[in-house]
C-alpha cells in the first residue's frame, strides 16, 4: 500500500469535503506470546490528518480468544496511556472486537469513544486525550493471556472523516 502521506493533495480534498478516507487495513493474524501484554495491532493516524476540530479517526480491530479457562484481556493505548481495558476474564473461545472514534476537539485535545465487545461483555470508555497533531498518533491494541495465542487479533481497519 502506498504511503498515505505522499498523497496529501488527495487526502486534503477528501477530508475537507467530509469524505471518509481509508488509512489502514491489516488482515495479518497476530497472537500474544506467553504470559504478559503484547502488541497485536498498531493503527497510525498520520500527522495532520486531524487538521481541525471535528475531524475524526475511526478504527476497528477484531479477533478471537482461545477456548480455555485462562485469564485474558484486551487493551487499547496511545503511548503509555490506556484508553480502554476489557478487564480480565476467561472469554472461553469467544470472538472479540474493539471499535473507537477519536475526534479533534482543540489545538492539542481530542475526545474519544472506545468500545470492547465479546459475548455478553461490553466495556465503554470516553477518554479525553492530549496530542501533537503535527505528529503521527499511534493507537495500539494489546492482548494479554497466560499461554501463547490466548488472544489473537485477526484484522484491523482505520479511516478518517473530515469536517467543513
Amino acid at each position: 500500500m502506498a504511503d498515505f502521506r505522499a498523497q496529501s493533495d488527495f487526502k486534503d480534498f477528501m477530508l475537507k469535503n467530509e469524505i471518509t478516507v481509508s488509512l489502514v487495513a491489516n488482515s495479518v493474524s497476530v497472537g500474544n506470546v506467553g504470559g504478559g501484554e503484547d502488541t497485536l495491532k498498531t493503527l497510525t493516524i498520520p500527522r495532520l490528518t486531524l487538521y481541525k476540530d471535528g475531524v475524526y479517526g475511526h478504527g476497528v480491530a477484531w479477533g478471537k480468544f482461545a477456548a480455555n479457562a485462562n485469564s485474558k484481556r484486551v487493551k487499547v493505548k496511545t503511548g503509555s496511556v490506556t484508553l480502554l481495558d476489557s478487564g480480565a476474564g476467561a472469554f472461553n473461545g469467544q470472538s472479540w472486537d474493539v471499535e473507537f472514534w477519536l475526534m479533534r476537539s482543540g489545538d492539542s485535545a481530542a475526545e474519544g469513544l472506545f468500545l470492547f465487545r465479546s459475548g455478553a461483555t461490553s466495556v465503554r470508555a470516553y477518554p479525553s486525550t492530549v496530542h501533537d497533531f503535527g505528529s503521527d498518533i499511534g493507537i495500539v491494541v494489546t492482548g494479554e493471556g497466560v499461554a501463547t495465542d490466548d488472544v489473537i487479533a485477526k484484522a484491523a481497519t482505520l479511516d478518517a472523516t473530515g469536517a467543513k
